[in-house]
C-alpha cells in the first residue's frame, strides 16, 4: 500500500510540474525540491529489498511533507485559500503523514540484526547427560 501511495503521490507532483511547464511557469521556488523528492519516492517504491525501500520512502514522504507544508503556509500567508495549488498542497500533507506513520512503525518493528535472528531461530540447547 505504501509503494502504491508513493508512486501516486510522486506522479501527482510530477504531473503538477508538467502542468506548470505547459503554462510557462516551469521554474519556480519548489521545482528542484519537488523533482528530487518525487525521484526519492519513486526510487523507494521500486526498490526490491523491503527494509531499504521503507527507509527510502520514509525520506521521500518526509521531504514532500516539508515541501507541502512550506507551500501551504506560504500560500495561506500570501493568497489565502483562493488558489488551487494551496488547497492541493494542503491535501498532499495527508498521504505524507500517513506514509511517515506507517513506514516509521514498520521500520521500528523490523529487527535488523541478522546475528540475533539466527540465534533466535536455533532451538535452545538441552543440558547434556547428567
Amino acid at each position: 500500500m505504501t509503494r502504491a501511495t508513493a508512486i501516486l503521490l510522486a506522479a501527482a507532483v510530477l504531473a503538477w510540474q508538467a502542468g506548470n511547464a505547459v503554462q510557462g511557469h516551469f521554474v519556480h521556488r519548489f521545482l528542484v525540491a519537488d523533482l528530487a523528492a518525487s525521484a526519492i519516492l519513486l526510487t523507494g517504491a521500486v526498490w526490491a529489498e523491503r527494509r531499504t525501500a521503507d527507509v527510502i520512502m520514509l525520506v521521500g514522504f518526509s521531504a514532500l511533507f516539508g515541501i507541502f507544508l512550506s507551500a501551504t503556509t506560504g500560500g495561506l500567508l500570501v493568497d489565502g485559500y483562493h488558489r488551487t495549488g494551496t488547497f492541493l498542497t494542503s491535501l498532499g500533507l495527508v498521504p505524507c503523514v500517513a506514509g511517515v506513520i506507517v513506514l516509521a512503525g514498520r521500520i521500528c518493528r523490523t529487527d535488523s540484526n541478522p546475528a540475533r535472528d539466527s540465534e533466535r531461530s536455533q532451538p535452545p540447547e538441552s543440558p547434556g547427560p547428567a
